[in-house]
């Protein structure tokens, strides 16, 4: 809302003349922006909080009428079922909510869904039964509420169409799904772009969870969820060492070249936040690169690494003697002799709906002394 100068009477009441002749009505803006405004064209008044992300926008309007900006910049207005659309937005598509019949093309989608208690409206997604390990979904294949459709690159467009969900929920950017959002057009289904992948903090991530609840009129449950996770965070990284931390390497490796994390993306972010000392951190690269080294830089620079995270899932790497077989210098890693190699349990990307766990099971991993009686969740000890 935009501040206006303070005029004197005499324009304000031409002013008003001019109003009410003309059949139209108006209010003066207020100078403080933090208060609502009423009128007639429906402005909205307020702002959905954000404090990590600012990929999406969600201003409300009226109750629970709102404009919600996805991460395509396309506008909705949403609209509570039962209610009528206000005037003014005539050129808005509206998305009655809360939404039911859903399509969700990532498992991480749907782990944001799963604190608000809507998996129940899920009716298609694009990740195979047997690779789920959210309960609610199994249990969704298992009574046959919830369809597997395809892949995010070879989705059945048939079967999308027999099942006709009224919204789809999709993602753009880098590896975008833009051919089926074409598709989706096509066949005139609605969809919105979440695009929580791209975010590099690992709270900016969690807070799309906002962007979900409002499509199910759940906005507080998600700031109370939200808000006790970045709580724990922080309470836990009070705990950890400010001096003295933990040197961690996180690396996998593939065709004989070891390809480390961005110092600058999203997991470095995890690392840091539990307390690690990356090793790679000062590494001059722009945050969109990958970075990757022979296996003699590799190991030249990691040798005294005292935690190595090998970036796969344990059921596709297997045992620590695979990883060492294709690069048998690093058996002399410190973190190799020291057996403190870790895997990320099979479930790990669909969690994401538990950061502030996987920040602890860093911190258990880089401080087991500070943490004796727990052990990870989401991480497991490459034997």
């Amino acid at each position: 809302m935009m501040n206006k100068p303070i005029v004197n009477f005499l324009i304000i009441s031409l002013m008003s003349v001019v109003l009410i002749l003309s059949g139209c009505s108006n209010e003066s803006a207020e100078t403080d922006t933090s208060k609502k405004q009423e009128n007639t064209s429906h402005e909205a008044t307020n702002t959905l909080n954000l404090e990590y992300s600012d990929s999406f926008s969600i201003e409300y309007i009226d109750g629970q009428v709102k404009k919600l900006v996805d991460g395509e910049g396309r506008s909705f207005l949403l609209v509570p079922k039962g209610e009528e659309v206000p005037e003014g937005y005539d050129d808005v598509p509206v998305i009655y909510t809360p939404i039911e019949n859903v399509l969700a093309s990532s498992s991480t989608q749907v782990s944001l869904m799963e604190p608000l208690g809507v998996i129940d409206s899920l009716s298609a997604v694009m990740t195979d039964k047997d690779d789920w390990y959210l309960d609610d979904v199994i249990e969704g294949f298992e009574n046959g509420s919830i369809t597997f459709v395809g892949t995010g690159q070879t989705p059945d467009y048939e079967f999308i169409q027999e099942i006709n969900p009224d919204i789809a929920i999709v993602y753009g950017g880098t590896w975008g799904q833009f051919e089926i959002m074409e598709k989706l057009d096509e066949l005139g289904i609605t969809y919105v772009v979440n695009n929580e992948y791209l975010e590099e903090h690992p709270f900016a991530r969690m807070e799309w969870i906002k962007f979900l609840a409002a499509l199910y009129n759940k906005e507080e449950e998600a700031e109370q969820f939200f808000t006790k996770a970045v709580n724990n965070v922080e309470s836990l990284f009070s705990q950890l060492p400010d001096e003295d931390k933990t040197s961690v390497v996180w690396a996998n490796i593939y065709d004989g070249q070891f390809s480390v994390v961005n110092p600058k993306g999203f997991t470095a972010k995890l690392m840091d936040m539990a307390g690690g000392n990356y090793i790679f951190k000062d590494l001059p690269v722009e945050v969109s690169e990958s970075v990757s080294f022979t296996q003699e830089e590799f190991y030249a620079q990691s040798i005294e690494a005292d935690v190595f995270i090998y970036d796969g899932m344990e059921s596709y790497v297997g045992s620590l003697d695979n990883i060492v077989a294709q690069a048998p210098l690093i058996a002399d890693m410190k973190s190799v002799q020291d057996g403190d190699v870790w895997l990320y349990q099979d479930w790990y990307w669909q969690m994401l709906h538990k950061t502030d766990e996987i920040i602890e099971d860093l911190a258990i991993i880089f401080y087991p002394e500070l943490f004796p009686d727990q052990t990870p969740k989401h991480f497991i000890k490459a034997e």
